[in-house]
């Protein structure tokens, strides 16, 4: 009786939890196809602007080395000429350029713009110290108000190599946050431009430019890297995670990132994973819900086909034993169904017997004994046949019955109570004792010697 259900439930189970595994899958795809489009994206900006950035810092290294060395060989005042003329054939003019002596003092500036002192002094002593080369300094602001501005410089030595002056380029961050705007990059997402020393040169997120921090050691600061790379890149400025990529560029010891804030990124792919999840737990509530009614439906159906056989027992008892009623008990021997044969025979309503023992019920008494030896068989729970009973009904009318039971064990084995039948033998009884009666008034006549005394032992 319990298989079909435990069968019905479990299987329930595993579909429910195969609906749930299967939404988390997909999710789990999505999610990773989401990731690696966004990464996909955020690895051709990086690449975009790199090849911007390293187009425009390659123009300008170029009219700087060949200033520097124009001015190795005429000297610092006719390359400043020079100088002058290619600055002003150049198309774009995306940075200021400067021509100064080895003190610091200006010889020429492409436009009347001042620089700051500590700025100059500082590529100054880097040209002294080092090997000639291209230097960078961070945003940083000018003596005079406006926006920050990343300076350029390339030295111009002589022939003992020292340094007789420098070419200076500026450029403001006017020309990163146009870059950020046109990568359409969000509020959350990052525009930077370090070097490979670890120091950020410029970084653009949202209306927020700056530079000047040394990030060395962080997701961003990769000093041997050649070419490209992307992942989940950690912000050493504000401690946020994104999707970047940084790439490096050829014209100078720079690298270029692009990060986009990951929630945004993937919100679509969040909203689509809560559809899901809802949906899923909407097909496993319905799963549930028909499984209950499938149990219900099946327990009733079981339950029904128990009383079924249950009635086939009574009946074909009935038929195979003649009887007049049919009786059950529950497993404290307690009447809990009598049939409508036994109130027409003794005369007792339904409710004087219902959920009492035979010898609770007031009006049943066996035939010649008490109770003791029917309680004992049946503590023991042994079948019984034909004991004999006298009913007295409520109108002092008397009837005997005879009842037949025997105990009822359940499909689990637990004994559930007796049952039985009950025949009326009322006309038996009285039967007998008319022939017992006829039998001793013959005898008592036959026997008699004295009229009157035989008379009266007959009456008696």
């Amino acid at each position: 009786m319990r298989a079909p259900r435990l069968l019905l439930v479990s299987g329930a189970a595993v579909l429910g939890l195969a609906i749930m595994i299967a939404a988390e899958t997909v999710i789990r795809q999505e999610t990773a196809d989401a990731f690696s489009a966004t990464q996909r994206h955020v690895e051709t900006l990086a690449r975009s602007l790199r090849d911007q950035i390293d187009a425009k810092f390659a123009a300008i290294e170029t009219l700087m080395r060949v200033a520097a060395a124009e001015a190795q060989r005429e000297g610092l005042e006719t390359a400043a000429v020079r100088m002058s003329r290619m600055v002003a054939a150049r198309r774009g003019k995306a940075a200021d350029f400067f021509m100064l002596d080895a003190a610091g003092n200006r010889i020429w500036a492409s436009r009347e713009a001042g620089l700051d002192p500590e700025t100059v002094t500082a590529h100054l002593r880097a040209h002294a110290r080092d090997l000639p080369q291209l230097h960078v300094t961070p945003l940083g602001r000018g003596p005079e108000p406006g926006p920050l501005t990343m300076h350029f410089s390339y030295p111009v030595t002589g022939g003992d190599g020292e340094v007789r002056g420098i070419v200076m380029a500026a450029i403001n961050a006017l020309q990163f946050q146009r870059s950020y705007g046109e990568m359409n990059l969000g509020r959350g997402d990052v525009l930077k431009l370090l070097g490979r020393d670890g120091v950020l040169l410029a970084r653009v997120a949202g209306d927020a430019v700056d530079g000047g921090q040394d990030i060395g050691g962080s997701d961003w600061s990769q000093p041997q890297l050649r070419g490209c790379t992307a992942g989940v890149l950690r912000d050493a400025i504000d401690g946020s995670s994104r999707i970047g990529s940084v790439c490096s560029i050829e014209a100078a010891p720079l690298l270029v990132g692009v990060g986009v804030d990951g929630a945004g990124a993937m919100a679509g792919v969040d909203a689509n994973s809560q559809r899901y999840r809802i949906i899923a737990v909407l097909l496993v509530g319905l799963l549930a819900g028909g499984a209950m009614i499938m149990f219900v439906l099946l327990t009733r159906q079981q339950l029904t086909q128990a009383a079924l056989r249950r009635s086939e027992s009574r009946f074909r008892a009935l038929n195979a034993l003649g009887s007049d009623w049919y009786w059950e008990t529950d497993a404290k021997y307690r009447l809990k169904h009598v049939s409508e044969g036994f109130h027409r025979m003794c005369g007792l309503p339904p409710e004087s017997v219902s959920g009492k023992a035979l010898w609770e019920v007031e009006g049943i008494m066996p035939v010649g004994s008490d109770w003791s030896g029917h309680q004992v068989g049946v503590a023991r729970r042994a079948p019984f046949r034909d004991l004999a009973l006298r009913f007295t009904s409520p109108q002092a009318v008397v009837a005997y019955g005879s009842l037949s039971g025997e105990p009822v064990f359940g499909e689990d084995g637990e004994f559930d109570g007796y049952r039985g039948i009950g025949n009326d033998i009322t006309a038996e009884v009285t039967l007998r004792r008319r022939l017992r009666m006829q039998h001793d008034v013959t005898r008592i006549l036959s026997q008699g010697q004295d009229g009157a005394a035989t008379v009266r032992e007959v009456i008696e």
